[in-house]
Order: C-alpha cells, then sequence, then structure tokens
C-alpha cells in the first residue's frame, strides 16, 4: 500500500472516521439501536442457525447498500471487519497515562493476548454481515477484535487512508 501512497488506518483513526461529525455515539449512525438494519450488514435472526435477511443479505453487501455516516464514509459498521494497523494486545490501553485526555494514540509496540501469546494479531473494528446482539454486536464503534496475520476469511476487508503528505509523494 505504500507504492498507492496510502497506509491502514490505526485504530484511533478508525474510531474517528467511524464517529464522524458525532462526539460519542455507539453506532456509526448514533445511539439507537433500532435502526441496525437499515443502518448495516449484520445478521438478523438467531445466530448462527437463521438468517432472516431483514436487511436483504445473507453475505456480504455491495459497497455505499446503506447511507453514509455524517462524514461520507460508507460500511463503517457491519459487512466486513476492516483490519488497522495497529498491534492487537490485551493490555495496551492499561499502560498509557490516565492524566488527561490521549490524542490519536497510535497503538502497542508489540502485539499480546494470553489466548495466543506467540501470535502476531492485528486490531480489527466494525464488524461483519455475521454479527448479531445474542453473539459479537461488533458492529459498535468501540467493538475490536484481533485477527492474525495468517487467517483470511469472507468475512475480512481493509480501508485505506491517504494524507496530503502521502498524496504529495511522487512515486
Amino acid at each position: 500500500m505504500a507504492r498507492a501512497n496510502r497506509r491502514l488506518p490505526t485504530e484511533a483513526e478508525w474510531e474517528s472516521a467511524a464517529q464522524g461529525k458525532n462526539t460519542d455515539a455507539i453506532f456509526t449512525w448514533g445511539n439507537n439501536p433500532n435502526l441496525l438494519n437499515e443502518k448495516a450488514n449484520t445478521w438478523q435472526g438467531t445466530f448462527p442457525i437463521v438468517n432472516e435477511l431483514i436487511d436483504g443479505f445473507k453475505y456480504i453487501s455491495p459497497v455505499k447498500s446503506y447511507e453514509s455516516n455524517s462524514i461520507g464514509l460508507y460500511d463503517m459498521s457491519g459487512n466486513v471487519w476492516e483490519i488497522t494497523s495497529d498491534f492487537f494486545n490485551t493490555n495496551y490501553y492499561r499502560t498509557l497515562a490516565i492524566n488527561g485526555i490521549i490524542v490519536n494514540p497510535k497503538g502497542a509496540t508489540k502485539t499480546y493476548t494470553s489466548a495466543n501469546p506467540y501470535t502476531t494479531e492485528y486490531v480489527i473494528k466494525g464488524g461483519s454481515f455475521l454479527c448479531n446482539a445474542s453473539y459479537c454486536e461488533s458492529y459498535r464503534i468501540s467493538a475490536k477484535m484481533a485477527m492474525s496475520t495468517d487467517s483470511g476469511s469472507d468475512h475480512t476487508g481493509f480501508r485505506t487512508v491517504a494524507t496530503a503528505e502521502m498524496l504529495s509523494k511522487k512515486e
């Protein structure tokens, strides 16, 4: 991606983008969970037995199937998990100074989970079409999971960030 003058977002950048103009929303559209079926591609019904397809999609939906968030970004909730550039480290936020507001944390310098202490894992955000309130509810902005670099799935993807500095670089 560096060749394309783009990079993966950090977890903090992803969350900021998902919030859009909101300041403390639970979901990319605000705080109303009753809007889920019209705002995001997720599992409706009894997971994993019956997907009622209320949103019209059994699997991944095409980009822009739902309206954008307040800053024009599509599909920040549901559809596919999005990998970030941050290592997944269950201890990271405990190590940050609690003396005031933390602005744009850059994430852990090493990966760690007690379940997979020797596996390199990255933070994934946004949930997927398999998320359901009874299972993971990871379409919430604050939710995250870990994904190892040797994993692949039909419900993971990525979005990239291009900064002014990156766009001004010549190949």
